[in-house]
Order: structure tokens, then sequence, then C-alpha cells
């Protein structure tokens, strides 16, 4: 098996494997890796973030509807099944993980922690881009899998 490679932090000095630290991709189409982790880069921009949103706020809501919409255009959609401490759930969604984090969130009405569950772990079922197509493959899994938090199929 094939070991993890790591690299140290300049900043904090621990080593971390390599998805820990943030990537780019240079105009001139080489790539270049921070030579310090996700936390210690976190750290060293939180003030100035502060600053630029404190000065800027209406082109820092623009950003961060930007980077969100970014976020979620990369997104899978498709039928997923979680696995939880109080039983199975199968569900679908255009944006399968940001669904996943909704159920596992504490500020979110209808989550997992406002029902006295965890999420153990989930799986994706099935990849489907075609909303409709997508509430049928929902059922077909529901029907099939017979999970315990699903109160109706579809």
């Amino acid at each position: 098996m094939a070991e993890q490679q790591t690299q140290e932090c300049n900043i904090c000095g621990a080593e971390h494997p390599l998805d820990h630290y943030y990537t780019i991709t240079q105009k001139n189409g080489n790539f270049y890796r921070y030579k310090y982790c996700r936390t210690c880069h976190y750290h060293k921009t939180r003030e100035p973030r502060k600053n630029f949103a404190k000065k800027y706020p209406k082109r820092m809501m623009k950003l961060q509807s930007q980077a969100t919409r970014r976020h979620l255009d990369n997104q899978t959609a498709g039928v997923y099944l979680m696995e939880t401490t109080i039983g199975l759930y199968v569900g679908h969604s255009s944006h399968v993980k940001f669904r996943i984090s909704q159920h596992n969130s504490d500020s979110h009405p209808h989550s997992l922690i406002h029902k006295g569950g965890e999420l153990i772990r989930w799986i994706l079922l099935e990849e489907v881009d075609d909303y409709e197509l997508r509430r049928e493959r929902e059922k077909y899994w529901i029907r099939k899998l017979k999970p315990a938090l699903n109160i109706r199929v579809g």
C-alpha cells in the first residue's frame, strides 16, 4: 500500500497530508502548493478578510455568493442513503453534499441532531441529474431498502 505524502507547515511546523494545503494553478500553467496548512492560512487571513468585509460589504457579499454558487455547481445530483444512529434514510438532492451537511447541522430545523440522531456514514446510491427521474429513483430505493426514517415513499 502506498504511503500518503505529507508536507511540513512553515508556520505551525506540523506534518499534514498534501490535501491539507491549498493549491493553485498559475496563469502560466504551473501548479503551486502553499507552504502553510489550511488552518494556518485561515488564521493568517482572518483579520484582512474582516477588514475587507467592513470596507466593502457589497463586494464581499457578491464574492461570497459567487463562491457558494461555484461550490454548489461542482456538487453531484442524485439519490443518497444515510446510515444514522436512529436508522436509515434515503433522500435525493441536486446538491448531495450540501444536503448531507444540512441533515448533520444543529441549525437546520429538520436535522438528525434535532431528531436525536447522529450521522454514521452516507452513500451516493445513484447520480441522477433530471429532477423527475431522481424522484422516481428515490421512490425505488425507499421501496427496496425500507428505511426507518422515511415516513412515506417519495
